[in-house]
């Protein structure tokens, strides 16, 4: 029912509703379609600031710290899915997510680190 213009007027009113709520009272397409939008922005400002193409990271091997880097941003800062994060990285399965997260997150090396620290800025 109606047009492109009325469903983001729908998503837009979904989005306050969430916003307000606990998420886990919430389901459906309009959820799912939150979730993809807000981590499409986060993947949009990290690429950025990794001066890399969507093309580019996913030809990147799943352990590359750039890649590891953006499965670590979208996992902490967006409610996607491991399933979405992980096709539209191309990481093959979905555990890698959670294997990237926290390589991420219990860095030590200085590479990785500088990488995070990078990422950091995406909030900004």
């Amino acid at each position: 029912m109606g047009g492109e213009a009325f469903r983001e007027r729908m998503e837009k009113l979904v989005d306050g509703v969430v916003a307000k709520g606990r998420r886990d009272s919430f389901g459906g397409p309009s959820l799912a379609g939150h979730d993809q939008r807000s981590a499409e922005g986060e993947l949009a400002r990290a690429l950025q600031l990794l001066g890399l193409e969507i093309e580019e990271v996913h030809s990147l091997k799943k352990n590359d710290v750039r890649k590891q880097a953006l499965a670590w941003v979208l996992k902490s800062r967006t409610t996607a899915s491991n399933d979405w994060i992980c096709l539209r990285l191309g990481m093959g399965h979905r555990s890698n997510v959670n294997r990237a997260f926290r390589r991420m997150e219990e860095a030590t090396d200085a590479a990785t680190l500088q990488v995070r620290k990078l990422m950091l800025r995406c909030a900004d």
